[in-house]
This record gives structure tokens, C-alpha cells and sequence, in this order.
């Protein structure tokens, strides 16, 4: 009867590291808003910041085409010309915003993470060392 316990405690321990394993390895990886922020944080663009931006300018550029079509029912031409005014410098900064991302390429959430300092690495290292102690030595 007691080599049953034992057996059942035994694997209950082992589901627990198992668990504990896999919640390791999950802390390095950030989610898609917890890369978007980094990408706000750290110095490059990675991939999912990337994804929103592309979102975002889309849906730019899809209320601006609705409010052309309300301009060129308007009256006047001078909501039209502020239309074509604001898609022009839409359009200008898509194209730029492509051209920077093709020319510095998009980084890797975990140099992101890495840089802030935030991998499990960098913060068990922090923990060992102690806390750091400042002042003047003379």
C-alpha cells in the first residue's frame, strides 16, 4: 500500500518540475504586446511591433479614403484639397517607414530582451551577485 503512495507522490513531484520546466523556458519568450512594448523599449524594430505599425497604417489609410469620398461629395474644394493634403503625407511617411525597415532589418524580440536586460540569465546573475554597493572609497 505504501509503494502505491510513494509512486502516486513521485509523480506528482515529477508533473511539478515538469511544470515548473516548461514555465522556465516560457519566461523567455515575451508575448506579441509584451514585444510590442520592448520594441518601444529597446533599440530596434522586431517583428510584431512591425505588424501593428502595418495595422495601424492601414487602417490610416482606409479612413482616409473614406473621407476622400466624403470630400468629393463636399461642396467645396478645399476639404478636398486638405484630403489629398493628408493622404499625401500619409503615403510619404508609409514610404519611409518601409525604406527604414528595409534597410536596418527587424530584430529578434530576444536581442530586445537581452539588451534590457531582461532574460532569465541576466536576473538569476543579478540575484547571486548581491546587492551592489555604492559610495566612495578612498
Amino acid at each position: 500500500m505504501e509503494s502505491a503512495r510513494d509512486a502516486s507522490s513521485d509523480h506528482v513531484r515529477q508533473k511539478g518540475t515538469d511544470k515548473r520546466k516548461k514555465e522556465k523556458n516560457n519566461n523567455n519568450k515575451a508575448g506579441a504586446g509584451e514585444a510590442v512594448l520592448l520594441g518601444a523599449l529597446a533599440g530596434g524594430v522586431n517583428a510584431p511591433t512591425w505588424t501593428v505599425l502595418r495595422t495601424v497604417l492601414l487602417a490610416l489609410v482606409i479612413s482616409l479614403l473614406l473621407l476622400l469620398a466624403v470630400a468629393w461629395n463636399s461642396a467645396g474644394f478645399a476639404p478636398l484639397f486638405h484630403v489629398i493634403l493628408l493622404i499625401t503625407i500619409a503615403v510619404t511617411l508609409i514610404l519611409l517607414l518601409n525604406w527604414f525597415i528595409t534597410e536596418t532589418g527587424l530584430v529578434p524580440v530576444e536581442q530586445q530582451l537581452m539588451e534590457l536586460n531582461l532574460t532569465d540569465d541576466n536576473i538569476s546573475g543579478a540575484h547571486e551577485a548581491g546587492p551592489v554597493k555604492q559610495g566612495h572609497t578612498d
